[in-house]
């Protein structure tokens, strides 16, 4: 008995860590487990059964471990153990306890095997559906958004009538290893998103890889593009922050699936910037911006804030405060050389709670957007209010206030928050997964379709919308250009209509298009401002000027005037000098005008190739 309590410590203890080291899913955990107990149960038993040969032995103890197991066979056998002193009590225990975990452990396994049952023929029928949306995990991104498709009410898909016409079945599919539990109605499968196989290429899927873990979501990307390059009913979607990234997915062969590499904090600045445009309660013209908080999402804001207020006869200043202000220009220095030296940016280094912050309230009146994003939602919430209260105070001023809020129920209260006098705050939250991921800010978003136009404009050929899929798919970078491109529009009609301009850009831009064909001041002054927001936009992200001779010294090797592994364009220069570069690249065969790329943006709006 006591050699066979030693075989039993040895065994459980070596099979116990291998579980561990295995990672296992609960599932498999469960029946490892089941084994575990009765393999010791089997070893623990076969001391006690003595009137029998050893063959025969063997299998009595096997079909009592059987019994106890499934049938809950009595334990009478093993009580004698009970009049033997204090090690037999524990060797009963040890036993009494295994009899009693293995029927739970074995109604476990049933219900797991029928589970898995019950989820593959629900996959099955998943998958006869006419879109099929797969989600590489569950957590509040992925939930708002599949329940986003539940509801099925998207109204920023330009063809939502029709979808609702056809009656187009979507299902949803969670990949779900760690187990987790949802409200959404959907499927489950215990496996990886890139291991989940559909063979029919007639399918439309949708695969999204919103992983919290973002270097998981590229590689599920990486994945996912090769296993179904092939298929151009495909869609990935891949959230991940790290504009690096871009630059992985663009050496990758997409073949004919359609690709979107998803920067949430960029779209959500993007869809800010639409909402809530700069020019909103400036003075004088002059679009003067309050930074609080400088982290990722700040310096995200802070960029586009500068390329998107390039308006003709506007004034853009920008201020930053934080408590690490210093080492934040320095990164802007170093990573976006001429960012800083081209643009009127200022930097504090101070709390908002400091003597320095109420300084330059007292001395800066015309601020009239203020963006706060630092470190948790009760920051955030507290500097908007104490910067509200004190621009009413001393300027009677009500600047726009826009705060960062990861928290769905606070970020609805702030937005409707007023005093006990029933005075409005009138400060906007935003940020929340809600708000991102449900409202399809971040993923649908309107600017990917008219960034696609706007791609398309540069072609002189009329594409179709799948020629125009296939040509934009092509290259990140390509598609973030695109992108700002498209939100920008907003802010070139706005100085182009003046008091004719309304909410419906539509319209916007049919009574665009009747002003512009008989003014060509208007047209020269358009293009210049085009191209001044693209010189912003491309030193923002840290491009630089080359001159037309330095060119030289990489021009055989890529057969391009840009150089953008280390970020250089000759075309970095003023409106006036584009002619002057245009005739310089001409040395090297390119027959090239600059000004025709800012033309064909303005020109697209009036022939309808861009459509707002």
């Amino acid at each position: 008995m006591i050699v066979a309590f030693l075989i039993f410590c040895v065994f459980f203890i070596v099979s116990i860590i291998k579980i561990i080291e295995k990672r296992l899913d609960i599932q498999d955990i469960i029946l490892n487990l089941l084994w575990i107990s009765m393999v010791s149960v089997f070893i623990l038993m076969y001391p006690l059964i003595t009137q029998y040969k050893f063959l025969d032995k063997v299998l009595n103890v096997l079909f009592y471990t059987f019994e106890s197991n499934v049938m809950n066979q009595d334990t009478s056998i093993i009580e004698p153990l009970l009049t033997q002193g204090i090690f037999p009590h524990i060797y009963y225990m040890i036993l009494q306890i295994l009899f009693i975990v293995m029927p739970a452990l074995a109604v476990g396994v049933v219900i797991s095997r029928v589970t898995n049952v019950i989820s593959f023929v629900k996959i099955k029928y998943a998958l006869k559906m006419d879109e099929i949306h797969i989600f590489s995990e569950i957590n509040e991104k992925s939930e708002f958004f599949a329940q986003r498709l539940i509801d099925k009410v998207d109204d920023d898909f330009e063809n939502s009538e029709e979808i609702e016409k056809l009656n187009i079945r979507k299902s949803i599919i969670f990949s779900n290893k760690d187990n987790k539990s949802t409200k959404i109605k959907s499927c489950k499968a215990n496996e990886d998103i890139t291991d989940i196989s559909i063979n029919n290429q007639h399918k439309k899927l949708v695969f999204y890889a919103l992983s919290l873990d973002e270097d998981k979501n590229i590689s599920d990307g990486l994945n996912l593009i090769q296993k179904y390059k092939e298929n151009e009913n495909v869609t990935i979607y891949v959230l991940c922050n790290d504009k690096n990234a871009s630059l992985i997915f663009d050496s990758v062969d997409k073949g004919k699936l359609t690709f979107e590499l998803v920067n949430e904090v960029e779209r959500s600045i993007y869809n800010l910037l639409d909402t809530h445009p700069l020019y909103l309660e400036s003075i004088n013209k002059t679009i003067s911006v309050l930074v609080i908080g400088c982290g990722n999402t700040g310096l995200e804001f802070l960029r586009d804030a500068t390329w998107c207020s390039i308006m003709p006869e506007y004034q853009y200043r920008a201020t930053v405060i934080d408590i690490h202000a210093n080492k934040i220009k320095e990164q802007i220095d170093v990573e976006a050389p001429e960012f800083l030296n081209n643009y009127s940016i200022h930097f504090i280094e101070a709390d908002y709670k400091s003597y320095q912050a109420i300084d330059f309230i007292k001395k800066n009146k015309d601020v009239n957007y203020i963006f706060i994003s630092m470190d948790t939602d009760k920051k955030n919430l507290d500097a908007a209010i104490m910067f509200r209260e004190r621009y009413l105070k001393i300027h009677d001023r009500l600047p726009s206030i826009h705060i960062w809020c990861s928290d769905e129920e606070k970020m609805e209260q702030i937005n409707q928050m007023k005093t006990q006098r029933n005075q409005y705050y009138q400060i906007h939250a935003f940020g929340s997964n809600q708000d991102n991921y449900y409202e399809n800010k971040i993923i649908h978003s309107k600017f990917e379709r008219i960034a696609m136009d706007v791609h398309s404009a540069y072609k002189d050929d009329t594409l179709t919308d799948e020629e125009k899929r296939k040509n934009y798919n092509d290259r990140e970078y390509f598609k973030q250009s695109s992108r700002a491109n498209a939100l920008h529009i907003k802010y070139k009609l706005y100085v182009a209509l003046g008091d004719k301009f309304t909410s419906d850009m539509h319209e916007n831009q049919i009574l665009f298009a009747k002003i512009y064909k008989n003014n060509k001041e208007l047209k020269k002054v358009l293009m210049d401002c085009e191209h001044d927001r693209w010189n912003a936009y491309v030193r923002s992200i840290g491009y630089t000027y080359i001159s037309v001779p330095e060119v030289g010294k990489y021009y055989k090797e890529i057969n391009h005037h840009e150089n953008a592994l280390t970020k250089q364009h000759p075309a970095i220069v003023s409106n006036e000098e584009l002619d002057k570069v245009s005739n310089e690249l001409k040395q090297y065969k390119e027959n090239i005008n600059l000004k025709e790329y800012d033309e064909k943006i303005i020109d697209g709006l009036v022939n309808g190739k861009i459509r707002l």
